[in-house]
Order: structure tokens, then sequence, then C-alpha cells
């Protein structure tokens, strides 16, 4: 079952983290190795990377899947009804995508490229694409995915679709499974970049063509995600909260 693991408050603690070791437990099989870990433990150095950053399990289809923050976090100040506003990435993802802000799209671009770049698994990459765009618009994703690769000294790879589909109907199973063109084959192991991560269906149907094209492993990187469980903090920090982060 899917969840989302946040790292905001851990501590760079070479003992451990906020001076314990990290359990298994605390997130699922998936955050050893994301971290890192031996015996428990994470470097200094995966904290932080991942400091702040939120790790989405989409396994089988995807390996790891990282977003650098949430596209909304609580607000008691928010006019909206659900008392949400749009945190720094989704502020910057929103200017990059619908007002086409320049500085928007570069400063996003910087920090995959960046991320990518010290992550000692997605820096191997010899492959990195996007999904395609379920409309006829330019696919920032893959901009960004053309310059995480020049960073990486990768391929960039162009996914499209075999019949595209229309709206919102881009995030329902049935129109993205089985539903992509992926030239190939695919040797080695492959990263996505993508913008807003919801469910994950159109990233885990990336993942599926990939490998069914060859690739290895597939690794995902997302500007954010949309959360439908974020709790506030005190000092302004922001949590997950598992129970309303898990979905069937």
């Amino acid at each position: 079952m899917p969840y989302c693991a946040c790292f905001h408050a851990y501590a760079l603690d070479p003992d451990g983290l906020g001076g314990r070791p990290l359990n298994p437990e605390d997130a699922g099989d998936i955050l050893p190795g994301a971290l890192g870990m031996q015996d428990g433990r994470a470097s200094v150095g995966a904290l932080g990377l991942l400091k702040g950053r939120i790790i989405v399990d989409l396994a089988p289809e995807v390996d790891e899947c990282y977003a650098l923050g949430p596209y909304k976090v609580t607000s008691k100040s928010a006019d909206s009804a659900d008392g949400l506003v749009r945190a720094h990435y989704g502020a910057a993802l929103y200017k990059a995508k619908y007002e086409n802000d320049l500085r928007s799209i570069r400063d996003l671009g910087s920090e995959l490229a960046d991320f990518a770049q010290r992550h000692p698994r997605l820096r191997s990459c010899a492959t990195v694409t996007a999904p395609p765009t379920s409309q006829a618009k330019v696919n920032l994703p893959l901009g960004w995915a053309q310059a995480v690769a020049e960073m990486l000294w990768a391929e960039t790879l162009v996914v499209g679709w075999k019949v595209p589909p229309s709206g919102a109907q881009k995030n329902r199973e049935g129109t993205v499974r089985g539903n992509m063109v992926v030239p190939g084959p695919i040797q080695g192991d492959a990263l996505v970049i993508d913008d807003a991560l919801g469910l994950g269906v159109t990233l885990t149907a990336v993942g599926e063509a990939l490998k069914e094209a060859g690739a290895d492993k597939v690794y995902a990187l997302c500007v954010a995600k949309i959360m439908r469980g974020t709790a506030s903090h005190s000092d302004g920090s922001y949590g997950i909260d598992f129970a309303e982060e898990r979905w069937p």
C-alpha cells in the first residue's frame, strides 16, 4: 500500500535520526534504501539531501519516488474552504505552469538537477524522461528532464501516448496503463521527472512502460506532492498524517 514519508524534523545526527536510529517500521521498507542506512542508521549526507523532502512508495513500477515538498500546507489564515495555502514549491510550480514565470521554471529545474546529482542512485541513471502531456501544450517536466539529463551526462527519452487522453482523464488509470510509447530498448536505470504528484497513476504507468522497454530500475523525482493529510507545527514546518496519506 503506497504511503508518504516526510523528513522535515529529522536532525543531522551521525548517531541516527533525532538522537535515535530510524526504525524501518517508521515508514516502511523503502526508507532504509532511500536513506542509505546501515545497521539502522542513516548517513549525515543522506539526511541533508532528504531533509524537507517527501518519499512516496510507488513500487513495484517505480523503485524510489521523491518530491521536493508539498503542494499545499495548512494555514490558520487561509481563505480557502479547506484551510490550505500553496506551500513554497506549490507556489513556484503554479507560477511556472500557469504564469510562465521564467524565474520559477529556472529555479525549479536547478533544484531538481541538484537533487538528482547529489542522490547516489539517481545520479547514475542512464536515461531521464518525463510523462507525456495530455493536452497540446509545452511539456514543462520534459524541459526539466532535459536539464537534469545534461547535468547527469544521461540520455533524454521522450515518452508518448498511443491514444492521447483528454483533460482530467489523464489521471484515470484506464487511460494511461498500457497507453504509452517508449522508444527502446532502454539500458540501465531510468529517472522520471514530473511536476505535481497526486496518487501516482501516471508515474506508475510510465514506470511500467520503462521497465517493459528494458529499464533495470525506475526512479521518479517530482516538484510537489499533493497531500491529502497535512498538519502544521508550531515551528511553521509541515508534517504528514500517515492515516490520511494512505490510499488503497
